[in-house]
């Protein structure tokens, strides 16, 4: 993720959700507007960025607050950072655009991403492929897999069968990640406020609306 908390698109959601006021190049994103502090935070309408060089347009569905994020928002991490910016940095999403060209993939479509992941790629860049979600066989671009002097190497993270029993022993046990709270973005800044006071058990998370 970069650290530059002013270029992270960190919370954005297309019209398609159900807002008709908005175009499919429209984000929006839940800010510290004009200064420092919780009641600072607004959701924001926003142009859709295009990817630049080395850079990648991820599209968010949820983000983990993390107190670090909570000093940030108040100033104290970051204090010279300009008005507006965004305040979170744990995120998970989808990525749904690259700049130009990019030094490593990882591929998790198999046979259809696996072309274009080498296409995405700069003069030597690395592919990582753990995936095959979309089968088995493939066919590529040979010679730009040759221009781009591409590496590709296949990566494992265990057997079906240990993943089976990981999962049996999780469902046995019952065990269970512990989320306190999820807040839709809307509300980020009664979710701020909350892992401000410190009472929570587990993680506070804002989730796409």
């Amino acid at each position: 993720m970069c650290s530059d908390y002013r270029t992270i698109p960190a919370l954005y959601w297309n019209a398609d959700v159900g807002d008709p006021s908005l175009s499919t190049n429209t984000m929006k994103t839940v800010e510290v507007h004009n200064a420092f502090g919780i009641d600072s935070l607004q959701v924001t309408d926003r142009p859709l960025p295009e990817p630049g060089p080395d850079e990648v347009l991820v599209k968010i569905n949820s983000v983990s607050l993390n107190y670090r994020d909570l000093m940030v928002v108040k100033g104290v991490f970051f204090p010279d950072l300009s008005f507006p910016f965004i305040p979170t940095s744990d995120a998970s999403g989808e990525v749904i655009a690259v700049g130009k060209q990019v030094d490593h993939v990882v591929d998790v479509g198999g046979p259809g991403t696996l072309d274009q992941s080498i296409k995405a790629l700069k003069g030597g860049g690395f592919i990582a492929v753990v995936g095959l979600l979309s089968g088995t066989e493939t066919t590529i671009d040979q010679l730009t897999f040759i221009v781009r002097n591409a590496r590709v190497e296949s990566l494992t993270v265990g057997s079906r069968e240990s993943f089976e029993k990981m999962n049996e022993f999780l469902v046995t046990k019952e065990l269970h990640p512990i989320v306190d709270a999820v807040f839709p973005w809307s509300e980020a800044i009664d979710a701020f406020h909350q892992l401000e006071a410190g009472k929570h058990f587990g993680k506070i998370a804002l989730r796409r609306e």
